[in-house]
């Protein structure tokens, strides 16, 4: 058990995984790409990371708030971030 807490190592990773959302993982892998890459529409890159279609990566896109069409991606939506998104009861 982590002191302190109550939870078990275990625990606390699944709550930490679980709090990431698919747009900042997205987010995060858009900065991890080699330059040539960095042009690529949101939709391609969806394509490639969740293994869809063009039509499913472009519905994706548009779920996690961000332009198909365009070539960035922030993790969250407001500046505010995680609370805002806490206060929204975590919904992205």
């Amino acid at each position: 058990m982590a002191k302190g807490t109550g939870l078990t190592e275990d625990e606390r990773m699944a709550r930490t995984f679980a709090a990431i959302t698919r747009r900042e993982a997205f987010a995060r892998t858009r900065g991890l790409l080699a330059r040539h890459h960095r042009r690529d529409p949101n939709w391609v890159l969806a394509m490639k990371i969740f293994g869809l279609g063009s039509t499913y990566a472009f519905a994706i896109c548009r779920e996690m708030g961000l332009d198909p069409e365009g070539c960035t991606a922030t993790p969250w939506p407001e500046p505010a971030g995680r609370a805002a998104l806490a206060e929204r009861g975590g919904a992205e």
